[in-house]
């Protein structure tokens, strides 16, 4: 029963012109501008705050699938609450904690200091 004709057949699949949209759009954006943004953002704000935000993809696949697809919320969104909460608070210590480790920069350099050159002398003469 079956000969290689019946192999072959069962072998063969083909994507129609959307679906091989949707393939070329999931690699590209999946891909190559997920590794580009990653590594651009990963320059200018670091690996943590890349890493936390990394976890948001699943929250704005959500938010994307029913926007664009138009697919109905469902209860399993829920997950997103605490996914954004998490993401929210550590974005927001990474912050105070910059904010303050430049508060105590200034007062280790005291007033008046470095308000002239880049080498933190004054040039300002009287």
């Amino acid at each position: 029963a079956g000969g290689a004709d019946e192999a072959v057949d069962r072998g063969v699949w083909s994507l129609t012109g959307s679906a091989q949209l949707a393939l070329v759009f999931s690699v590209v954006f999946n891909s190559v501008v997920k590794y580009a943004v990653s590594a651009f953002c990963n320059k200018h704000v670091g690996v943590i705050v890349l890493t936390v935000w990394s976890t948001m993809t699943p929250v704005f696949t959500a938010i994307l699938s029913a926007l664009v697809l138009r697919s109905p919320p469902r209860w399993s969104y829920l997950g997103m609450v605490p996914i954004v909460a998490g993401t929210l608070l550590v974005t927001k210590s990474r912050a105070d904690a910059a904010k303050e480790k430049e508060e105590s920069r200034k007062d280790i350099k005291g007033p008046g200091v470095g308000a002239g050159g880049s080498d933190g002398l004054s040039t300002t003469f009287i």
